[in-house]
């Protein structure tokens, strides 16, 4: 017992274990003028890990999920909503776009949240307008460690239904397709807004084809867009989440790419 006690407690810093047990004393014994007595060294222990967070998981509906155990990150994040102001129930639709979450402790205890413009616990909205402001930076930033290639090539691979505009013609992907396509992206340089980025974003030319990613069997409106350019540079568009902008950029093989159209335009 108290080897698998020690295990846990190593994945916490030392400095923070310290930190959080203050913290949870001082509430546990201070809280509405209540004082508690500590019996036995198992109940002490229980009660710190049970405050200590430990590692933080995090799902989308479209690029599924991500398990984040860097402990500056995760008990940053619990230290945020921990504070958290308590607002009205707000719309359904806000409901369907938010983060899906579970919060771990080392007591072997987790809470489950929700996190969109508003973090929901057990069916409460929580965060006034300034706090907002600092959840959509978390959500964005849970966001980015969702969006890889490695995730985008898992939703080519996968059994969703994929088309293709070009021009004015519009065609399904059959399962050789998507792997070629996934081929090409696979092989392409990931980009961001640095420079050279910001050049072959500015002439990017004209669009070379569009690809559509529908998830689930029963969407009539794909999810995530794929955009090919003249110039090699490959977008990639996040309709699902309401992204504003492209969520990632390639540069890719312009001679495969257009090989890949000229098959597509034969077959």
């Amino acid at each position: 017992m108290n080897r698998d006690k020690n295990k846990i407690l190593k994945r916490i810093p030392l400095a923070w274990s310290i930190v959080f047990l203050f913290s949870a004393l001082s509430y546990i014994m201070y809280s509405y003028s209540t004082v508690y007595t500590v019996e036995d060294e198992s109940y002490l222990f229980a009660m710190i890990n049970d405050s200590i967070p430990s590692g933080l998981y995090v799902e989308d509906y479209v690029w599924k999920g991500i398990y984040i155990e860097n402990p500056a990150e995760v008990i940053e994040f619990y230290e945020f909503i921990s504070g958290l102001s308590s607002v009205e129930t707000v719309s359904e639709i806000e409901l369907e776009q938010v983060l899906k979450g579970n919060l771990y402790f080392t007591g072997g205890k987790s809470m489950d949240f929700q996190l969109g413009e508003y973090l929901y616990l057990d069916g409460q909205a929580y965060g006034n307008k300034i706090e907002r402001i600092e959840l959509k930076k978390y959500s964005n930033l849970f966001r980015k460690k969702l969006y890889t290639k490695e995730k985008l090539l898992t939703l080519i691979n996968a059994q969703n239904k994929i088309q293709i505009r070009i021009v004015q013609q519009e065609k399904k992907l059959a399962m050789d397709q998507k792997q070629e396509l996934s081929r090409i992206i696979d092989e392409a340089e990931s980009m961001n807004y640095e420079e050279k980025a910001s050049q072959k974003i500015q002439n990017k030319g004209a669009v070379l084809f569009q690809i559509e990613i529908y998830i689930g069997e029963n969407n009539s409106s794909p999810q995530v867009y794929v955009i090919m350019y003249e110039n090699g540079l490959c977008m990639i568009y996040d309709s699902f989440a309401n992204q504003s902008g492209s969520i990632m950029q390639f540069s890719v093989d312009i001679k495969k790419v257009a090989d890949f159209i000229r098959r597509m335009s034969v077959e």
